[in-house]
């Protein structure tokens, strides 16, 4: 995972998700959808028949959301983040200075897949790997799985979380613009990542997940889609998060949106507008992942 694989990625939209204003948001979304880690968490115990959790790998950990998470749900285990973003361990070490868990999480620079044997050399193998919205940023996604699949211990899992449902925070009528702006906003970020792979380092054709899986070595235990809804009115974070998505749609998404769409969007980011998603009645906090749960084949169960 190069600068460019993961975070730091530049392509026709010119995002660069290591401006500070993202790294905020990509934390942010890490608090307001911890149950991702969490629920996966629990199962991963499960398949595990509650054997110690001693050594966990955060790989694409950005700034270290999802390796509080899992620090906090393993009080006895080693938490090692990893990322390929210079920018990105930088803060996740300064986030852990603050919380003063240096003797819990420790960071690494890491480029996928090539930096793992090494990092397995020096501080695995691993109980948990736990690998979110990393896969889809990896020229070779088959390779990548195959090398985190032998970074695992005998009796290891590796959980991988990526693009589940669309969101849905608004209703398809908004009246503003005209009805059905998400699922054009879905629809053209599907053809933003297609693009976006199609740059990457190493570059190749993905096949599904069943059968990457396979042909790494790997036995799927759990495949599910994992939707977290925040009940209630939602919180100045919650539509922080939403706020944050619609800008980064509207930014690396402006090619492919008419420019209808992108009024509307204009008008749903205006935070002083009482019909933007900061003021809105209608507004849902809800995210979507693809959850798979594995394990080397043949490891014990």
């Amino acid at each position: 995972m190069s600068d460019h694989q993961h975070h730091e990625h530049e392509h026709a939209a010119h995002v660069h998700m290591d401006e500070p204003e993202m790294i905020d948001a990509i934390e942010r979304e890490g608090r307001v959808f911890a149950a991702f880690v969490t629920g996966t968490a629990d199962r991963v115990d499960g398949f595990r028949s509650g054997a110690s959790m001693r050594n966990v790998l955060d790989v694409g950990s950005g700034p270290g959301a999802s390796a509080f998470v899992l620090a906090e749900r393993f009080p006895e285990a080693r938490i090692v983040a990893a990322d390929g973003s210079p920018t990105m361990v930088g803060r996740a070490e300064q986030r852990i200075a603050e919380r003063g868990l240096g003797e819990r999480i420790v960071t690494r620079l890491v480029e996928l897949p090539h930096g793992v044997p090494a990092l397995v050399g020096e501080l695995g193998p691993f109980d948990l790997i736990w690998a979110s919205m990393v896969l889809h940023h990896v020229g070779d996604e088959q390779q990548t799985l195959r090398a985190l699949g032998q970074a695992l211990a005998p009796d290891g899992i590796l959980a991988i979380a990526e693009f589940g449902d669309a969101p849905q925070p608004l209703p398809d009528d908004i009246g503003i613009g005209r009805p059905g702006l998400l699922a054009r906003i879905e629809a053209a970020g599907m053809g933003w990542v297609a693009e976006m792979r199609a740059t990457l380092p190493e570059s190749t054709v993905s096949a599904d997940y069943p059968t990457m899986f396979a042909s790494a070595g790997l036995q799927v235990l759990d495949d599910r889609i994992g939707r977290v809804v925040i009940d209630g009115p939602p919180t100045l974070e919650g539509r922080r998060v939403v706020h944050a998505n619609l800008l980064r749609a509207s930014k690396q998404f402006r090619s492919r949106l008419d420019a209808e769409d992108l009024a509307t969007l204009d008008v749903l980011l205006d935070e002083d507008d009482h019909r933007g998603v900061m003021h809105r009645r209608d507004l849902v906090v809800d995210g979507s992942r693809q959850i798979v749960i594995a394990r080397r084949a043949g490891a014990p169960s």
